[in-house]
């Protein structure tokens, strides 16, 4: 009743029908060893063995593999599927690439999904039991540049592997989505982090602006945290790319130039600063144009004095979304991960929180 027919989520139940595997390993001294993994996580117990025949640092080929399967009418699709599988995460981590020990593969079994990432020259993985866990791994920090390559048959129904194909290190990508009222948005860092926020959609050009304007200033306070040149810091390519749902499910991502001086009328700039004070507390100070609102002074309706300083500002009192264009917070506010380096998706994250509570207090009046 599906027309579902990957080995690994077949079906309307999404069935993995590889669940058992038997490896045999002749090596080069014509010793044989048998392997037998069964459960769950067999699959990638049997692919974390065979990667780790070889160091991951020594760049060596790994043996090609056979598989078979004798035990369904699917048999021949299964192995087809498996076979496939290993050479493309074999290609993934024993090759030229550039970033390969640091490099993420994606995998969905059933309804789980699988992150294999190298720890210690050798592939580990973890496992994600739904979609927005997965994305909360994928937006983790790295330590180094990580790009993450997706499974042939895994997030087709997202864009998600468009995204990550088109990254490159070292440069901060907005992709976005125009669906309906809505604007879905995707933010892959320098260091391959992934942002995803759905917003309101009220005026295209004035989200992407700002946006940008965001963008711009948190390359520029990471960068002088970081002690990089402060000019260098100007300099950060920021792209923009307008993802395209085209028929049969397929997705397509093109560039967008974007124009900075066109921009939504009456739109100015949102400052938050903040830090912790002596007893743990975050103190936050919001600067909307002229005027300065501070958690001192406002205390719990902070955000809602400043959601109506806002409304009120509006010629035409429509309750379109508040957006922050510029945020200054100590690393211990930005979070724990954001003590040891920070990143791009720190300053995001940190401005989705702000403006989900300023948004919701604007949504109250």
């Amino acid at each position: 009743t599906s027309n579902r027919t990957d080995a690994l989520r077949y079906g309307g139940q999404w069935e993995n029908l590889a669940i058992s595997f038997d490896q045999i390993i002749v090596s080069s001294w014509q010793e044989i060893l048998t392997l037998r993994y069964q459960g769950d996580t067999a699959l990638l117990d049997c692919l974390c063995e065979y990667l780790a025949w070889a160091p991951l640092s020594a760049g060596i080929d790994l043996p090609a593999i056979k598989a078979y399967s004798f035990s369904s009418t699917r048999g021949t699709a299964i192995a087809r599927r498996i076979e496939g599988l290993f050479e493309d995460v074999a290609g993934c981590y024993h090759s030229t690439r550039p970033h390969r020990l640091t490099a993420r593969y994606v995998l969905h079994v059933e309804h789980s999904y699988y992150v294999l990432q190298p720890e210690n020259d050798v592939a580990r993985y973890q496992r994600f039991d739904s979609y927005p866990t997965l994305l909360r791994q994928l937006g983790a920090a790295q330590a180094e540049y990580s790009p993450a390559f997706i499974d042939r048959q895994t997030l087709t129904e997202t864009p998600l592997p468009e995204i990550f194909a088109a990254n490159q290190a070292g440069v901060v990508q907005l992709f976005y989505w125009v669906n309906g009222k809505q604007a879905e948005i995707y933010v892959v860092d320098e260091k391959g982090s992934l942002f995803q926020q759905t917003l309101a959609l009220y005026d295209t050009p004035a989200l992407l602006n700002q946006f940008r304007r965001f963008l711009e200033s948190a390359l520029r306070r990471r960068d002088v945290r970081s002690s990089h040149d402060s000019v260098a810091a100007l300099h950060n390519p920021i792209e923009f790319y307008q993802i395209l749902a085209l028929d049969g499910g397929r997705w397509r991502v093109e560039q967008r130039p974007l124009d900075p001086y066109r921009q939504q009328r009456g739109f100015f700039d949102i400052q938050v600063i903040g830090d912790m004070s002596q007893e743990g507390a975050t103190q936050l100070t919001m600067y909307c144009a002229d005027r300065e609102f501070s958690s001192q002074e406002f205390g719990d309706n902070l955000f809602a004095a400043v959601a109506r300083y806002i409304l009120d500002r509006r010629a035409s009192g429509e309750l379109y979304p508040i957006y922050i264009t510029d945020i200054d917070i100590s690393r211990t506010t930005l979070g724990t991960e954001a003590a040891s380096g920070q990143q791009t998706v720190h300053f995001l994250n940190y401005k989705k929180r702000i403006e989900k509570r300023l948004n919701d207090a604007l949504a109250a009046l």
